[in-house]
């Protein structure tokens, strides 16, 4: 969005712990841990106002616990960029953290858990598919990202090589 939406942050990161914010109002979009999570850091580094706009919590219930419930809505909202306003309440910014599903092809065989992602086996991250293996976000295990990621994908290599080449 850049210099034409300077006031809309998208995702975290570098970009974000940059953003002077005392005294600004926050909307922040999205019902995940990184809505949330950002919402408390921009709260301790000094947002006059911080509210979250969730269609659906997923957060993880130790970040959602840190937003007083006064500052989260869930359902519906809707956003207008320029001026930045969420139902129609004027913001100084909007933080977006909308997560992301997988996009698997249309008549994809692939079952999905009741959330929308890749279902797997809790141990291996096997598919009930045999021998095809999910990691990384599209199975949505213990807080992906890189770092649980990159231990699925060594532990999905070895039960692929195990299923070919039993002991």
């Amino acid at each position: 969005l850049g210099q034409d939406y300077p006031h809309i942050w998208v995702g975290p990161g570098q970009h974000l712990l940059q953003q002077e914010v005392g005294g600004l109002r926050v909307a922040v979009l999205g019902g995940g841990d990184n809505a949330f999570e950002n919402s408390v850091q921009l709260r301790e580094r000094g947002a006059a106002q911080v509210d979250v706009y969730a269609r659906h919590i997923r957060a993880q219930a130790q970040w959602v616990a840190r937003v007083p419930a006064s500052a989260i809505t869930v359902g519906a909202y809707t956003v207008q960029a320029t001026p930045a306003q969420v139902n129609q309440q004027q913001y100084d910014a909007l933080a977006v953290f909308y997560g992301w599903q997988p996009r698997l092809p249309e008549h994809s065989p692939l079952p999905l858990n009741p959330h929308g992602f890749v279902a797997v086996d809790a141990h291996s991250t096997e598919t009930p598919l045999r021998n095809l293996f999910a990691i990384g976000e599209v199975p949505q295990r213990n807080a992906p990202c890189v770092w649980t990621g990159m231990p699925d994908g060594g532990g999905a290599a070895i039960q692929a090589r195990w299923h070919h080449h039993p002991a």
